[in-house]
């Protein structure tokens, strides 16, 4: 969680610098900590019930999965620690992408809560060039309806920055 904050975090510092925006006296931030990490593409994935064990796959455009399992890939896509008993986040990201459609899914692997609420809901956040001024993001939200089912979240299509790296998602 404290990863994927400080990201958030430099990416509104950055905001704040570049806009020129009233504001960044009072951020607090130790200046060790301060570095923006700008990347072609980041996925985050949360979910709305505790003690419930979900796990973020993302299908990179040349067939490789990056998961808890295999969690570097040859082209650099990483994803962050696995999360088994709360509500995430999972994150993927990829410094320098290459261009082509990213598969993102949700291995719904289970859930030990005692919840009323009825079934899980997850939702990913996706962002095609995180940090910068041509930064695009789509929310993708699904509501799942058992455990130990892998499903389909979305895609997003990263195209070089030349074209934009508008996420499209299916």
């Amino acid at each position: 969680i404290e990863l994927v904050a400080l990201m958030d975090a430099n990416r509104l510092i950055a905001i704040l610098e570049r806009e020129r925006l009233p504001g960044l006296q009072q951020v607090e931030l130790d200046p060790r900590l301060r570095r923006l990490v700008d990347v072609d593409v980041r996925i985050v994935m949360t979910w709305d019930t505790d003690q419930t064990d979900m796990d973020l796959w993302v299908i990179e455009p040349s067939g490789e999965k990056c998961f808890y399992g295999h969690r570097l890939t040859t082209m650099g896509g990483a994803i962050s620690r696995d999360f088994t008993g709360g509500y995430g986040p999972e994150e993927y990201l990829v410094r320098r992408g290459r261009a082509g459609a990213y598969a993102v899914k949700a291995n719904f692997y289970g859930s030990r809560s005692q919840s009323l609420t009825g079934p899980t809901t997850v939702q990913a956040t996706v962002v095609t060039n995180f940090g910068r001024a041509n930064e695009r993001r789509q929310a993708l939200t699904l509501r799942l309806t058992g455990n130990r089912e892998v499903v389909d979240i979305g895609s997003v299509r990263f195209e070089t920055p030349a074209a934009g790296g508008a996420p499209v998602t299916r």
